[in-house]
C-alpha cells in the first residue's frame, strides 16, 4: 500500500512538472512571437522613414540639384542621413540604386552624384574592405549598379578569395567598372565560368555605353580554361569580332562536340565565307548536332554554294532532325533564295511525311 502511495505521489510531481514545462514552453513562443513582431515593425518603420526620405531628397535633387545643395534644407538632411545606422543606410542606398535603375541619362548620373554627396559611398567601401565576404559581395554590387569608380587594385584582390561568389561578383565589378582592359582577368582565372556569369557578360556589354573591346582572338588562342575560350567564342560572335575567326577556326578539329558545335555557330554568326570550304568538308564526319550548326551557317551566309548545299541536302537526308533545320532554315531566308516560296509547301510535306514515317 504504501509502495502504491510512494509511487502515485512520484506521479503528482512529474505531471507538476509538465504543467509547469508546458508553461514555460508557451511563455517562450509568446515571447518570441513578441520580439518578431516588434523587429517586423522596427524594419517597416526603418523602411518608411527611408523611402520617405529618399523621395523628398530624390524630388528635390532631381528637380533643381544646384539650388538644393546651396539651400538651408540639404545639411540637416545630410548630417541627419550620415548618423544612421548602417542597416538604414543600406536600405537608402537600396532605395537609389532602384531609383537609378528606373532613369538614364542626365537624371540617373544625379542620382549618382546624390550618392556620393551623401556620402553614402563610404559605407558602401567599408563593405568592400571588410572581413566578412557577403559584405564584401554586396558592397561591390553597390558599387557595381551605382556606376562608381573605385581603383582595379581593389577589385581584383577578390580574384583571389576562396569564396566563389565573391571571385564571381568582382569578375563582374571588373568588367563594368575598369577602364584599362575590362576582360584582363579572363587570361588568369582557373574558374569555370557558370552560364549566368556569361549572361551577366552579355547584360554588360548591352548597358557600357562606351563598349568592351577586347581581344578574344588571343584569348580563345591560348587560354587553356576550357570555360573561359567557350564564353570568348560567344562574346567574340555577339560582338562580330571578324579577327577572331581565325582563333575560332582551329576548334572545328577538337574532338569535343561542344566547343566544336559553338565554334561553328560563333562561325555562322560572323558570316565567314572563308571558312565555308572548311565547313562543308567536314559536314559528314560531324554528328547530328554539329550538323544542325553547319546548316545554320550556310543559311546566315545566304549564297549560291549555300542554298546549293542546303537544297541538296534536304533531298539526301533521311534524318528528321536534319530535315526539320533545312527546313526552317530555307523558309526563313525564303526571300533570299530564288525559288524558295514554292519550295515550302514542299519541306512542309517533306517534314510531316517524315515525321510519320519515325512514328
Amino acid at each position: 500500500m504504501n509502495e502504491i502511495l510512494h509511487s502515485g505521489e512520484w506521479l503528482v510531481v512529474a505531471v507538476k512538472w509538465a504543467i509547469l514545462f508546458q508553461m514555460l514552453l508557451v511563455i517562450c513562443c509568446l515571447g518570441i512571437i513578441s520580439i518578431v513582431r516588434l523587429r517586423q515593425r522596427w524594419i517597416d518603420r526603418d523602411r518608411q522613414f527611408v523611402e520617405e526620405l529618399t523621395e523628398y531628397l530624390v524630388i528635390n535633387f532631381l528637380s533643381g540639384s544646384a539650388d538644393f545643395v546651396k539651400s538651408d534644407l540639404f545639411e540637416p538632411v545630410k548630417n541627419k542621413i550620415i548618423v544612421l545606422k548602417n542597416h538604414q543606410k543600406d536600405l537608402l542606398i537600396q532605395s537609389l540604386i532602384e531609383i537609378r535603375q528606373q532613369l538614364s541619362g542626365d537624371e540617373a548620373e544625379r542620382v549618382k552624384v546624390l550618392y556620393r554627396m551623401l556620402e553614402l559611398d563610404l559605407n558602401s567601401t567599408r563593405k568592400i574592405n571588410s572581413l566578412s565576404w557577403t559584405a564584401n559581395i554586396r558592397g561591390l554590387e553597390e558599387v557595381t549598379l551605382m556606376d562608381y569608380p573605385i581603383p582595379d587594385i581593389d577589385i581584383l584582390k577578390f580574384m583571389l578569395s576562396p569564396i566563389r561568389d565573391v571571385r564571381s561578383t568582382a569578375r563582374c565589378t571588373f568588367m563594368c567598372l575598369s577602364k584599362n582592359e575590362p576582360l584582363r582577368f579572363l587570361e588568369e582565372t582557373r574558374d569555370s565560368l557558370t552560364f549566368w556569369e556569361l549572361i551577366s557578360f552579355f547584360q554588360i556589354l548591352d548597358h557600357t555605353q562606351a563598349g568592351i573591346k577586347s581581344n578574344f582572338a588571343n584569348l580563345i588562342k591560348y587560354s587553356g580554361n576550357y570555360t573561359v575560350v567557350f564564353s570568348c567564342i560567344r562574346l567574340a560572335a555577339y560582338e562580330r569580332q571578324s579577327d577572331a575567326v581565325q582563333s575560332i577556326s582551329i576548334f572545328l578539329d577538337s574532338k569535343d562536340d561542344d566547343i566544336r558545335a559553338e565554334a561553328i555557330r560563333a562561325l555562322g554568326e560572323l558570316q565567314s565565307v572563308a571558312m565555308q570550304g572548311k565547313l562543308l568538308s567536314i559536314y559528314n564526319s560531324q554528328p547530328i548536332r554539329c550538323k544542325i550548326e553547319i546548316i545554320k551557317a550556310m543559311g546566315n551566309l545566304r549564297n549560291m554554294a549555300s542554298r546549293d548545299f542546303l537544297f541538296q541536302e534536304l533531298l539526301d537526308t533521311n534524318s528528321f532532325q536534319i530535315l526539320n533545320t533545312v527546313a526552317k532554315v530555307l523558309a526563313s531566308e525564303s526571300r533570299e533564295f530564288t525559288g524558295a516560296l514554292q519550295t515550302v509547301a514542299m519541306l512542309q510535306f517533306f517534314v510531316v511525311d517524315m515525321a510519320l514515317y519515325v512514328v
